[in-house]
């Protein structure tokens, strides 16, 4: 299998199983489960369900539009996991946010890469 065809998978899968756990919230808990942040933080969290699938799918079916998506997903999602964590101190476990930055950094400094058809 190619190589950049396995990034494409490997973030696919990063944003589904994120699309797939907020998923998982809404049904479990109900709309807007995140009782413990603001509106606005539960409200985007709320919504990431439905963009991240999305970024997963666009990923294998409109390869730059994915990359936009997924970039513009997971910079808004460690920006304000860490002011939640940080400043606002609502979130305990560091583990999802540490794991965020990492794809983060992967998607960002892959993106040039990935942008260009072989």
């Amino acid at each position: 299998m190619e190589i950049k065809k396995v990034y494409f998978l490997l973030l696919s899968i990063s944003f589904t199983v994120g699309g797939l756990t907020h998923l998982f919230h809404n049904f479990a808990y109900g709309f807007l489960p995140y009782h413990f942040a603001p509106i606005w933080i539960n409200l985007y969290w709320t919504m990431l369900d439905g963009f991240d699938l999305l970024t997963a799918y666009l990923l294998f079916r409109k390869k730059r539009s994915g990359i936009v998506l997924g970039t513009v997903i997971i910079s808004s999602n460690v920006l304000i996991n860490s002011y939640a964590y940080h400043i606002l101190k609502i979130i305990d476990d560091t583990i999802a946010l540490q794991l965020q930055t990492l794809l983060l950094g992967i998607m960002v400094g892959s993106a040039i890469w990935l942008w260009y058809k072989d």
